[in-house]
């Protein structure tokens, strides 16, 4: 079976999963606008997975103490979920989830990303002002 994933750009760097307990207020609205967005579309919602969640935080902590924006160690990711596809989404210095998802969705290759129809169960963090979605089937 190949395994597939969809991605804006990759590169290489280390990655560490951390324990996820339950999501922020600013998680749990960015995938409530998330979800109304698919089920506007016809798709199925995406449920809230620690294990995702904790390979978004492991990305958002690096790129906030790197103060720059990337997808560096997405293969690491993608490899570290076990799964065949995922989509990745990042951003950065948005005040609000609403604002976040706005941008997403303006953004021809993100929004590809979030209405990505086989995919099912998303982690997402937020460190400082960095944002990462990570979402699989």
């Amino acid at each position: 079976m190949l395994s597939t994933f969809l991605f804006l750009s990759v590169a290489a760097a280390s990655e560490k999963a951390t324990h996820i307990s339950e999501p922020s207020y600013y998680i749990r609205e960015l995938l409530s606008q998330i979800n109304r967005y698919r089920l506007s579309h016809g798709l199925k919602t995406l449920s809230f997975d620690k294990k995702l969640a904790g390979l978004a935080q492991g990305h958002s902590a690096d790129l906030h103490r790197r103060g720059e924006l990337n997808h560096n160690g997405f293969d690491q990711r993608f490899k570290m979920s076990g799964r065949n596809l995922c989509i990745e989404n990042v951003g950065w210095n948005y005040k609000t989830a609403k604002e976040q998802f706005l941008a997403w969705k303006r953004s021809e290759g993100h929004n590809k990303n979030m209405l990505a129809r086989d995919i099912q169960q998303v982690g997402i963090a937020k460190i400082g002002t960095s944002v990462t979605l990570f979402a699989c089937n």
